[in-house]
């Protein structure tokens, strides 16, 4: 079994308060919020409860990368890629609240 890191847990700490988040105002439809790990990103995925529906949410900067610093949230620009105009938050200094689930 491998060792989590500081930024695992930061992540998996960004994804429930994304879940609790949405939620709280939308109960009847749980949705959940996992992540996949690239080699430069983490992407934020949301789908509903069942399995169904899924989409791009956000990403998390992996290791620092000119003008973003490590575990920086960026939006999502699409499936497969961030939006890189600027960093909307940092998961390591819990810099997240004010991104809910409906968007950043």
């Amino acid at each position: 079994m491998g060792q989590f890191s500081e930024f695992d847990y930061a992540v998996g700490d960004y994804c429930r308060h994304l879940e609790a988040d949405h939620n709280k105002n939308f109960g009847s439809m749980p949705y959940v919020f996992g992540y996949e790990t690239g080699r430069k990103y983490v992407k934020i995925i949301m789908s509903r409860a069942n399995g169904t529906a899924e989409s791009s949410h956000s990403w998390v900067v992996i290791g620092d990368q000119g003008k973003f610093k490590h575990g920086d949230i960026l939006k999502s620009s699409s499936w497969k890629a961030p939006a890189k105009n600027f960093a909307r938050g940092n998961v390591l200094s819990g810099n997240f609240k004010h991104i809910g689930w409906a968007g950043i």
